[in-house]
C-alpha cells in the first residue's frame, strides 16, 4: 500500500515529531531502476518517489542524522543515484567535518 507524502508528513507531526532521523534502506528501490541490491523486491518504490518522500521530510522537518544502508555497486559509474539522495538529505563534504 503507497502512502501519501502528505500523509505521512501530516502523521509525523500529529505525533509531535520535529526532528528525524531517515534510514534508507535501498533494497525497498525497484530493481529494474536500481539493480545495485543485495536483495532486490518485485515491484520496488521508483527512485522519483523516494527522490520527493525525502524533500518533503528534509522541507517539513529537521534531519538530525541518516543511514543509507544495502547498497551493493558493481562498478565505477554505479554512485549516481546514491549521490543524489545523499545531496537531498544535506550529507555533503562540509556537514561530515
Amino acid at each position: 500500500e503507497v502512502v501519501h507524502i502528505t500523509d505521512l508528513v501530516n502523521e509525523i507531526k500529529a505525533r509531535g515529531f520535529q526532528n528525524l532521523y531517515i534510514h534508507i534502506d535501498l533494497d525497498v528501490l525497484e530493481p529494474r531502476e536500481f539493480p545495485h541490491l543485495l536483495l532486490p523486491i518485485t515491484n520496488g518504490v521508483s527512485i522519483d518517489h523516494l527522490k520527493e518522500v525525502l524533500r518533503s521530510l528534509v522541507d517539513h522537518f529537521n534531519v538530525v542524522g541518516s543511514s543509507i544502508v544495502e547498497y551493493v555497486p558493481q562498478g565505477a559509474g554505479d554512485l549516481k543515484t546514491l549521490e543524489q539522495l545523499v545531496t537531498i538529505l544535506g550529507i555533503n563534504e562540509k556537514s561530515v567535518d
